[in-house]
């Protein structure tokens, strides 16, 4: 139980750097996932878990593998991919 929670406070770390490097709002992720601003609030401190989908759509919104979402080492995440 302490590693599924440790994953959680992970993912949650690493979100919150994201979030921070490029400018997302709690709100623009909410949009993103399918729910209310407070849902997201209440995963970022830990209330309540994130879900595979969550991660799915994560990755997707910041353009970085699930596995970086996942690991304790936020200065591998790949950078995100520019659209030309």
């Amino acid at each position: 139980m302490n590693d599924i929670r440790l994953t959680y406070q992970t993912v949650s770390a690493n979100v919150l750097k994201l979030m921070q490097e490029r400018k997302v709002t709690q709100k623009e992720m909410a949009t993103t996932l399918g729910v209310e601003q407070p849902s997201i609030s209440y995963k970022l401190h830990g209330k309540t878990s994130w879900t595979l989908k969550d991660l799915l759509a994560l990755s997707n919104l910041f353009s970085v593998p699930v596995e970086d979402l996942l690991t304790e080492k936020n200065s591998e995440m790949a950078p995100a991919q520019v659209a030309a």
